[in-house]
């Protein structure tokens, strides 16, 4: 069975609609509101990396111990690496 690909218009008349190449301002208080959030993001990600540095472990801890705290860091150097490519 073949799926049958779903068009209303045929390939000849595809095009970019008018509705979709429109220009949108952004406003100041939409600019102030993202710069605050960047700033209670970045100032987050401080405090995190305060809280969970990065441990070297040592032979006497423990394998959970060691796995735990690598946990907690694995999800700090998700955040940075989302923050990074956002």
């Amino acid at each position: 069975m073949r799926a049958k690909h779903l068009n209303f218009l045929p390939p000849s008349q595809l095009e970019c609609q008018h509705s979709l190449n429109t220009v949108m301002s952004t406003s100041h208080n939409t600019l102030s509101l993202l710069e605050t959030k960047g700033v209670a993001a970045n100032a987050m990600l401080q405090q995190l990396e305060q809280i969970f540095p990065p441990i070297n472990p040592t032979p006497d801890d423990q394998m959970e111990k060691i796995m735990y705290r690598s946990g907690q860091r694995s999800v700090v150097e998700w955040i940075i690496k989302y923050m990074e490519e956002e």
